[in-house]
């Protein structure tokens, strides 16, 4: 029930988060209105090249994207053809996982919380397992990812 509510106030508040985001933040730094769409679920078919179900890292920014190189750079040697997917927040964090991985794994930012977006994202995405490297709360990504039965680590 609690989720409920959590949707309908996220909702509510969607044009506020919608020009916070695109004109605020946006007019500062562009890197948050490019891929935009992105933030809606709408994840670039670039993604989809490989066959393989990604394994999804969530760093919300450029510290936990900072964090998890040792992680994923060891997983990435163990497992070479492991199909990586690294969500962030925040133009600052995409450009850190592009300066640390260069093409060797995928990149987005991962919906707003919303109930549809998150669940067109898990739809196009089917992650064999979602880690999630951050203190946020993402309640509608946890319990959508739990009804789907992806992994949260």
């Amino acid at each position: 029930m609690a989720r409920i509510f959590y949707s309908l106030a996220l909702i509510i508040i969607s044009p506020l988060i919608v020009f916070y985001l695109y004109i605020l933040r946006g007019k500062k730094n562009q890197g948050y209105r490019t891929h935009f769409k992105e933030r809606f679920g709408f994840v670039s078919k670039y993604l989809f090249t490989v066959k393989t179900k990604p394994l999804v890292f969530h760093c919300a920014s450029v510290g936990e994207v900072l964090a998890a190189t040792p992680l994923i750079k060891a997983l990435q040697k163990a497992h070479p053809n492991l199909n990586i997917l690294i969500t962030c927040n925040t133009p600052t964090g995409r450009e850190q996982v592009l300066n640390q991985f260069k093409n060797t794994v995928a990149c987005s930012y991962l919906p707003i919380d919303f109930p549809f977006a998150t669940a067109r994202f898990l739809k196009r995405i089917k992650p064999q397992a979602l880690c999630i490297l951050e203190t946020e709360l993402w309640p509608n990504l946890m319990a959508i990812s739990h009804k789907k039965t992806y992994r949260c680590l």
